[in-house]
């Protein structure tokens, strides 16, 4: 079964405009999601939303592209796949 984590969370910011595009977005590369659902409290507070980096299995390496080379669209790899 595949399980995809989806993290949300609003600001104060954003409630007070619906439809708010966010303006302020924290990029947790290459983060385990359970460090970054650990963390929601505190980047609530300085961010508008979270963005993380593919779960899927990638082509991996040192390049920074890399997690964003999926092989296997079907294989939870490397960062969790529940937080």
């Amino acid at each position: 079964a595949l399980l995809i984590l989806v993290l949300e969370f609003t600001s104060p910011s954003c409630a007070a405009s619906p439809g708010k595009r966010p303006t302020t977005i924290f990029h947790a590369f290459n983060q385990r999601f359970h460090e970054v659902k650990n963390n929601l409290d505190r980047l609530a507070k300085n961010y508008d939303g979270v963005q993380i980096s593919p779960a899927q299995k990638s082509i991996g390496g040192h390049q920074w592209w890399g997690r964003y080379q999926p092989v296997d669209h079907c294989e939870i790899e490397g960062l969790g796949s529940k937080g």
